[in-house]
């Protein structure tokens, strides 16, 4: 004889380990059954509880920032279940301005288990008691096509032995950041501490802060460049002997020689001269003290190398005017003529214009300009007379 019974599962059913017991076995004529009872040879499991991430870490192969990710860097999701349970998806989320401004969500590349655990040791990290856990490892190597932004975790779709589906897991906050774009310069301020900030004389220290696109790691490399003044021509006849040209850091003159000497023309290189600047505690603005080098002078430019972000990307170099002009050396007179409007331009009588023209070796402010005069009787040694400037509207460009 063979018999079926049945038992449905619900909200109110006790969990844990389930026999079936056989009792009160009795035939026809009566005879009952030798023993009381009879013990299922199998044994099953009711579980209603839901299976759940336990805990959940991310992390990236990046060599400067684990929690930054750029081309070819390996994310990796380490998941941690609370029980048994199968193999779960896990999906890389991200939001951005545009369509996924809600956040959308990429699979990973692979998903593997890597075994369980006895959880003995738990609760010396914190966590509740369970007999086991599985453990799962997913990986996501970036590519170029890749989303940019802090990544989220999502575990779903993932169920224990007896069916119970898990609910979604999202971890919180960005775990991981991908970025595959390299920094780059946006703009530069520059300014001189001398009397007028768009121009330096030695002494004078110019100061430049950078604006970059986005943070970037210290070793940013910022020099100041200007025109190579030197005589090209000259540079080549000294090659042609097998030397060198070279000039004094106080003269233009060029001399060739086996080896420059201390003091003389350096940091030259491509029709560009060089000069570091240094970084202050105040981020990205570097300065530079202008010394007296009449090699280095003239309009200056600034370079910025050896950008790097937090990711590792390096940007490209940047070259921008500063908008800073270098001038070490003193301006000059160069002529001083007087003349009279008379009829002979050495004498000047009663009614006659005297002018006087200067010129000097570089664009100069107005200067001052006296007349001495040698009176006959009372000025012997000679008296100075300020002289009113009339030069009708064009006597900037005399000076």
């Amino acid at each position: 004889t063979s018999f079926s019974f049945s038992y449905v599962v619900d909200d109110s059913s006790f969990e844990g380990y389930v026999d079936a017991v056989v009792s009160q076995v009795i035939d026809l004529a009566h005879n009952s059954m030798i023993e009381d009872e009879e013990v299922s040879i199998s044994r099953l499991t009711i579980d209603k509880t839901l299976p759940a991430v336990g805990s959940l870490m991310v992390y990236s192969s990046n060599a400067l920032d684990e929690s930054f990710a750029t081309v070819d860097d390996v994310i990796s999701v380490w998941i941690e279940m609370d029980g048994y349970s199968s193999v779960p998806l896990v999906e890389l989320v991200y939001s951005d301005g545009g369509d996924c401004q809600l956040g959308c969500a990429f699979a990973v590349d692979d998903v593997q288990s890597v075994g369980t655990v006895v959880a003995s040791n738990r609760a010396a990290a914190g966590l509740p008691d369970i007999e086991f856990a599985e453990r799962y490892e997913a990986s996501y190597t970036v590519t170029e096509l890749s989303p940019e932004g802090p990544m989220q975790v999502h575990v779903s779709f993932y169920e224990d032995q007896s069916g119970n589906a898990g609910d979604l897991y999202l971890s919180e906050g960005g775990a991981v950041e991908i970025d595959t774009t390299p920094p780059s310069v946006l703009g530069i301020d520059a300014w001189s501490s001398g009397d007028d900030m768009n121009f330096a004389k030695a002494g004078d220290v110019i100061t430049v802060t950078i604006e970059t696109s986005e943070v970037v790691v210290s070793g940013v490399e910022v020099s100041l460049e200007v025109v190579d003044m030197s005589d090209l021509g000259q540079a080549e006849q000294c090659s042609l002997l097998g030397l060198v040209s070279c000039g004094s850091v106080d003269s233009l003159v060029e001399v060739c020689a086996f080896e420059c000497p201390e003091g003389s023309r350096a940091g030259c290189r491509g029709g560009m001269c060089t000069r570091a600047m240094t970084a202050t505690a105040e981020p990205m603005t570097f300065e530079y003290t202008v010394e007296s080098d009449v090699w280095f002078q003239g309009a200056s430019s600034v370079r910025v190398s050896a950008l790097v972000d937090s990711a590792g990307n390096s940007g490209e170099d940047a070259f921008v005017a500063t908008g800073v002009s270098i001038d070490v050396v003193e301006p000059a007179v160069e002529t001083v003529v007087v003349s009279s409007s008379g009829d002979d331009v050495r004498f000047a009588a009663a009614g006659d214009v005297i002018s006087v023209t200067v010129s000097s070796s570089e664009p100069i402010y107005v200067p001052a300009v006296h007349l001495r005069h040698f009176e006959w009787e009372g000025c012997a040694l000679g008296c100075d007379h300020s002289l009113v400037l009339d030069d009708g509207g064009s006597g900037e460009d005399d000076f």
